[in-house]
């Protein structure tokens, strides 16, 4: 039978009400959950439980999106909290979290530092809106952004300047980065160590961190980010050595470099420690 025969053969109607479709609710919704997530929380609770795990498994924040992610995170008082379905519960089903750039570091720690001000007790609020993390990958920006707040290292920035990198405006403000291969700009923001390791320490349960694994972009500071790779290595390899002791269950790191050698630079051998 061809198409236009068996569209011939179909009889047409029209429905007035969705409530005659009431049969086949759980089909239509079986059949949106898995080509819309999104839109099927939006018809149905009942599908809360299967399909927030998958939609917030794998997070990837940066500067632009971290504010809409958080958004609804500290209410606390409403009915979707007392059953179990708001976004900080949503957030808590998070097991990879990606944190792209030196700017999402910052609003993240912002969040944090509300959600700590939350006047519910702990047992009701939990410890942390990321509990649940057990994959943790920090992107080269992040890094970027702790080696810029470095005073010995932006001190080589003001006094031998690179055509691919910049101070913008006073010695602590933001650095703008130049790729030389596709002329793409960048801007990283100088993340303070200290608010930094806080927010992981505290953001991913602190003692009771489940994060297993660490992943850091190191980036291309031969030929992009144009610094010292000894110099950086070391102010790296410490922020990364600090991290470590704040994530008691850590059983592997992965760093990503775009150059050779990067191991004898970083005094990391003490811990298993994955060169790519």
């Amino acid at each position: 039978m061809s198409t236009d025969d068996l569209t011939n053969s179909l009889s047409v109607c029209e429905i007035t009400n969705i409530d005659k479709l009431q049969p086949v609710h759980h089909i239509i919704l079986d059949y949106i959950q898995h080509i819309d997530p999104i839109t099927c929380l939006r018809l149905s609770q009942h599908h809360y439980k299967t399909l927030i795990p998958a939609v917030y498994e794998k997070i990837e924040l940066t500067g632009q999106n971290v504010d809409s992610m958080m958004i609804g995170m500290t209410d606390v008082d409403c009915e979707r909290f007392r059953r179990g379905q708001s976004k900080l519960h949503a957030l808590r089903q998070i097991k990879t979290l990606k944190i792209e750039d030196s700017q999402s570091v910052i609003a993240l720690h912002r969040w944090y530092r509300i959600f700590l001000s939350l006047k519910v007790d702990i047992d009701v609020k939990g410890k942390t809106p990321f509990e649940g993390v057990e994959y943790l990958e920090l992107g080269w920006k992040v890094l970027y952004g702790h080696v810029a707040s470095v005073d010995s290292y932006r001190l080589t920035l003001i006094e031998h300047p690179s055509p691919g990198r910049r101070l913008t405006g006073n010695q602590k403000s933001a650095i703008q980065i130049q790729n030389n291969y596709d002329g793409t700009s960048h801007e990283v923001t100088p993340i303070h160590n200290a608010s930094f390791h806080a927010l992981i320490r505290g953001s991913s349960g602190g003692t009771s961190s489940r994060i297993r694994r660490l992943c850091v972009e190191w980036g291309d500071w031969n030929n992009i980010l144009g610094g010292d790779v000894e110099i950086v290595s070391g102010i790296g390899s410490r922020f990364i050595r600090i991290l470590i002791r704040s994530l008691i269950l850590l059983r592997e790191i992965n760093i990503f470099a775009q150059f050779a050698n990067i191991d004898k630079y970083c005094n990391l051998i003490q811990f298993r420690v994955y060169w790519f």
